[in-house]
């Protein structure tokens, strides 16, 4: 079997000429279970137990936590290069030469290291009242113009959306100026890395 199932998906990525296309994309592979640059789903309102919310969350990342991307010891610096290591052997294993699983590597570590910069810690998200920025779906747009919510939630099945938890605005921003404005094989090459790191378990 190999790595032949997840092999559409690569190549649907890979096939992306506009950004245009990143909205449902990104949602088609929410719905498969895969990653992206953000998080979303239904869970309750924290200020209103009776009531549930459509929450979006940081996401993007490999490492746990946005220290990796960022500290300097010896010991995250180690991480980092192992991490680096993987992911180009990752994409050799999916049939991209040495050359190319390099270039798609520093993709990689490009974006989710500007993604990263972008979050809120693992302390501060102890707060719930840090992750709770409740507002109107129009205002979700008006706020971050740069992404596409309605195509993305419309491909999800969600539709009628009146308010929504956009729980951690920063990265959340980041993410969609990356989807706006990098360069689309450094894009492509990310998206194509999470389809990799979540099929990876379960490919022989």
């Amino acid at each position: 079997m190999g790595v032949s199932p997840i092999k559409p998906l690569i190549e649907e990525i890979a096939s992306i000429k506009e950004r245009s296309e990143v909205a449902r994309l990104l949602a088609n592979n929410c719905r498969r279970g895969l990653g992206g640059m953000f998080g979303t789903g239904i869970g309750t309102d924290i200020m209103d137990s009776n009531s549930n919310q459509l929450g979006i969350y940081q996401g993007g990342l490999s490492l746990p936590e946005k220290e990796y991307y960022s500290d300097n010891d010896e010991v995250t610096e180690n991480i980092r290069t192992k991490f680096r290591e993987y992911v180009v052997n990752m994409f050799k294993l999916h049939g991209f030469t040495e050359q190319e699983a390099k270039e798609k590597m520093e993709a990689v570590m490009k974006i989710e290291t500007r993604i990263a910069a972008k979050h809120i810690s693992r302390v501060e998200r102890r707060n719930p009242i840090n992750s709770y920025h409740k507002m109107s779906y129009a205002e979700l747009k008006n706020e971050i113009p740069a992404f596409d919510w309605d195509t993305f939630y419309s491909t999800l099945g969600i539709n009628g959306i009146e308010e929504v938890n956009l729980a951690h605005p920063a990265a959340i921003k980041e993410a969609a100026a990356i989807m706006e404005s990098a360069p689309m094989k450094e894009l492509i090459a990310f998206l194509q890395w999470k389809v990799i790191r979540a099929t990876s378990n379960e490919l022989s």
